[in-house]
């Protein structure tokens, strides 16, 4: 097992390298001079260039100049904004847990009714309710994200005014930042209004919740549908069901063990469709997260906001895979088995 982990621990190393490397390659197609790709800072002094030199080892040959990069980025040094000149570690702190908050809960959401529903699909004998839940799934994977989202916007937002369609709080509460999930910090705020400003960030989340979810939910939906009816059908299924146990039992002591591995695999999928899903939702909501803030980079041609976006996108669907292929082989017996032969 150990062996295993540290195959895995070599392999996301030499991934992250790799990734650096590429985007250290693209920081020299950039246009403009050299220090302000690297650093973000515009109109240079002497001072700071020679400041610049030291820190990037610019003036030393190509693999120093790589090693110090690396390190840079790995200390979480990214520069500053090119547009804004504010720390671009700073930024990522102010729109990162906003991004996480709108992710994890409409994650949550679709798992809480993929699962189930696609479970109960694969082994009713209802074939309406069957066809129901394959219409759905088709619909889901034909609606485009951002044309559902705009729609949900102008008619609830704007045609019949029911909720928000942009931000995460109404300028009406002044609610403390703590860990920067408004959920968390609307329920530790100690003023009186606290209930109405919790109720208003529930009303902010739901429309772009809603839009984002829809992806993870009909992926999750197909997976979980198809999984169960192939165990199903599997003989220890119908042996367990001769020994004379219910449904329930069957689900809860036989398939779900088995289905866990095949679900955690492919979940790992969707988390590169989901984040970029996630970034186009937050631009047309207007939330002011993670995705919004690399579209107006883009927009801007802020180069060192854009090296900044790529890498901590690639670094999360890097280590979210490499999370679930451990989880994975942990939760598996079949697969705990093979490391041992």
């Amino acid at each position: 097992m150990i062996r295993y982990l540290i195959r895995r621990l070599y392999l996301y190393s030499i991934t992250i390298i790799l990734l650096l490397f590429l985007l250290f390659v693209i920081s020299y197609q950039l246009p403009g001079s050299r220090y302000t790709i690297l650093s973000g800072l515009n109109n240079i002094t002497a001072l700071q260039q020679t400041k610049l030199e030291a820190l990037y080892q610019t003036d030393s040959n190509v693999f120093f100049e790589f090693i110090a990069f690396v390190g840079q980025r790995l200390n979480l040094e990214f520069g500053v904004s090119m547009i804004s000149q504010n720390s671009i570690t700073a930024e990522l702190m102010q729109t990162i847990p906003a991004s996480l908050e709108l992710g994890l809960f409409a994650m949550f959401i679709a798992l809480l009714f993929a699962l189930p529903l696609g479970i109960i699909s694969a082994i009713s004998t209802n074939k309406t309710f069957k066809r129901s839940v394959i219409i759905v799934m088709l619909i889901g994977y034909s609606i485009p994200t951002f044309w559902f989202g705009i729609l949900l916007s102008y008619n609830l937002g704007n045609t019949w005014n029911i909720l928000p369609v942009a931000g995460r709080l109404n300028l009406l509460y002044n609610i403390e930042t703590i860990t920067g999930f408004l959920l968390i910090d609307s329920l530790l705020d100690q003023h009186y209004y606290k209930w109405d400003a919790l109720l208003d960030v529930l009303n902010h989340m739901f429309l772009p919740t809603c839009t984002l979810a829809i992806y993870p939910f009909t992926i999750m939906l197909r997976i979980t549908h198809s999984t169960f009816k192939e165990i199903m059908a599997e003989n220890y299924i119908k042996a367990a069901y001769s020994r004379g146990l219910t449904s329930f039992q069957v689900i809860k002591n036989h398939a779900i063990q088995n289905a866990i591995a095949p679900i955690l695999n492919n979940f790992s999928l969707l988390i590169g469709g989901f984040i970029s899903y996630g970034i186009i939702n937050e631009y047309i909501y207007g939330w002011p997260g993670f995705g919004q803030w690399l579209l107006n980079g883009i927009f801007q041609r802020d180069h060192t906001v854009i090296l900044s976006g790529v890498l901590i996108i690639s670094l999360t669907i890097i280590t979210v895979s490499i999370v679930i292929d451990i989880t994975t082989m942990l939760s598996n017996p079949v697969q705990r088995k093979k490391l041992y032969e």
